[in-house]
């Protein structure tokens, strides 16, 4: 809607019960949930959305990875010097194992997602990407359950139910508008 991409009221529907079923999941009662986390989620959530946002106006370019190669350049940049001013400068003597993990964690985790992501977003309106990042409370909630034993409640389940059901709602209510969002994206696009 602020970029000029036109918004269905499905799609505002679903990015409203998305949202709240992710806010659901961060603030679950008697769980790890406070209204702090709650509101440090939903920032997380604006500021992925202005990432988004600064995405959609990048020039285009004829590398598929120049766009998330700078991302994580940027982002290196950033994060580095407060890093360093937090916790000191890393260890360097790490075993191979340490060292192999550290560097597939870089490029399978973070390199190729970014640019999955990137692929991804240059196909789609502003609202069908950005509604995506609320399945990641819902992964992050799953595997707990899976992984660490973490209760199920009524708060993940109707979160879940809401993120999926939301996130269907925006990515049909913008289905007719694919080819503004190919015309709008394309400096983004995967030549």
């Amino acid at each position: 809607y602020l970029i000029g991409e036109p918004v269905t009221r499905a799609s505002w529907i679903g990015v409203v019960a998305a949202t709240g079923g992710a806010a659901l999941i961060a603030g679950k009662p008697g769980g790890a949930g406070t209204a702090i986390g709650i509101a440090l989620s939903l920032a997380s959530l604006l500021i992925f959305l202005a990432w988004l946002l600064a995405l959609k106006r990048v020039p285009a370019t004829r590398s598929a990875m120049a766009v998330p190669a700078v991302t994580l350049v940027v982002a290196t940049l950033t994060v580095l010097p407060v890093a360093l001013l937090l916790y000191g400068a890393p260890p360097l003597a790490l075993s191979p194992v340490a060292w192999s993990g550290i560097i597939g964690q870089g490029l399978l985790s973070t390199f190729l997602a970014t640019a999955a992501w990137q692929y991804g977003a240059a196909r789609v309106d502003s609202a069908s990407a950005g509604v995506f990042i609320n399945i990641e409370p819902l992964i992050g909630a799953t595997l707990g359950i899976g992984l660490f034993g973490d209760p199920v409640g009524w708060p993940v389940l109707v979160g879940g139910m809401l993120i999926v059901i939301g996130s269907i709602v925006v990515v049909r209510g913008e289905r007719p508008n694919a080819s503004h969002a190919a015309d709008a994206t394309h400096g983004l696009s995967m030549e």
